[in-house]
């Protein structure tokens, strides 16, 4: 058997002043925060905020709605993961654009009673974030906090612009002249499920040859509507419909619209699609030019890659609309 004051410890020697000067210095350090990025993703950025350089819009319960599912699939938890990746500058700028947004849509008298809900769980993540990454103090958290330009909505469009600058977007949104376009298209996100149908896909889907609706697309000189043109998505769709020609005119810019309005009424474009991130006033305006001549034309509500466009062809067909879907 073990006596006891076999187990007993040995005593301790005494440090010296060296060693107890070097434990109290480990002791005082603090742990090493992780790194801040010392530049942005810009792409990763313009894929955040274009869906989100145009106004709100709220003039009716569905439009609300719709504004609602846009801001809460850009701030789930999966999404603001990837906020890590840029300065802290830029994070309060995408904060700010948020939480205008945010405060906008509780301001508005159509968004619906029970979707006031799913704001607050927003508003929630979006504090959550400023809390735990502490990217410096935004505007608009507190309930006291009045929009600092004629509403939230212009709030959140000033905002966009800053960011649009980051990307290296330059200016796209001209709140003065009231140039409420959406410039730039969502793109996939970088596992592939955040953006809009086929894009960042490597193949795209090919037509059957026994389609149905060739007539209305081979040999056509198209147009495509809206969001910052991509020559390679571009070329894809051009080959994959077998168009005579497909010229991508950019949104924000009213001078092109103006003159695609005029080509439309001139008969020059036989085909015409317009992408949801065209403001709802030029889709308005290119859809009455179309319809005064006949022009068929295609409102792109779900992307603007072949299996869209399929879609949106195959619905007007189904709806028996020859002139176009008039989803507006």
């Amino acid at each position: 058997m073990v006596a006891p004051e076999q187990l007993a410890p040995e005593a301790a020697r005494p440090l010296t002043a060296d060693e107890l000067r070097a434990r109290l210095s480990v002791l005082a350090t603090p742990a090493a925060a992780a790194p801040r990025p010392v530049g942005d993703d810009r792409s990763l950025l313009r894929r955040i905020i274009g869906p989100f350089c145009g106004p709100l819009d709220t003039s009716t319960g569905d439009r609300a709605i719709g504004e609602i599912d846009e801001l809460d699939a850009a701030t789930s938890e999966k999404a603001l993961g990837r906020w890590v990746r840029f300065r802290q500058p830029t994070q309060r700028l995408l904060l700010a654009l948020f939480v205008a947004r945010v405060r906008a849509l509780q301001d508005a008298p159509a968004t619906p009673p029970m979707s006031r809900a799913r704001l607050n769980e927003i508003f929630a993540r979006l504090r959550e974030f400023l809390r735990t990454e502490q990217p410096g103090v935004v505007y608009g958290y507190a309930r006291d906090h009045a929009p600092r330009g004629a509403s939230w909505s212009d709030d959140a469009l000033r905002a966009y612009e800053e960011l649009a600058a980051v990307a290296g977007l330059g200016r796209r949104v001209d709140v003065a002249a009231d140039a409420r376009e959406v410039p730039q298209q969502g793109e996939a996100g970088d596992d592939g499920d955040d953006g809009d149908d086929e894009v960042g896909s490597e193949v795209e889907p090919e037509l059957p040859a026994d389609w149905s609706h060739w007539s209305q697309v081979h040999g056509r000189a198209a147009v495509l509507f809206g969001g910052a043109p991509r020559e390679e998505r571009r070329v894809v769709l051009e080959r994959a419909l077998r168009l005579r020609s497909l010229d991508w005119v950019e949104g924000g810019r009213p001078r092109e619209a103006e003159s695609l309005v005029a080509r439309v009424r001139s008969g020059s474009v036989d085909l015409l699609f317009i992408t949801k991130f065209a403001s709802h006033k030029d889709t308005d305006r290119l859809v009455d030019a179309a319809k005064t001549t006949g022009t068929p034309f295609f409102v792109l509500r779900h992307g603007y890659g072949v299996t869209a466009v399929r879609g949106a062809i195959e619905l007007v067909a189904g709806q028996g609309r020859a002139g176009g879907n008039g989803s507006r």
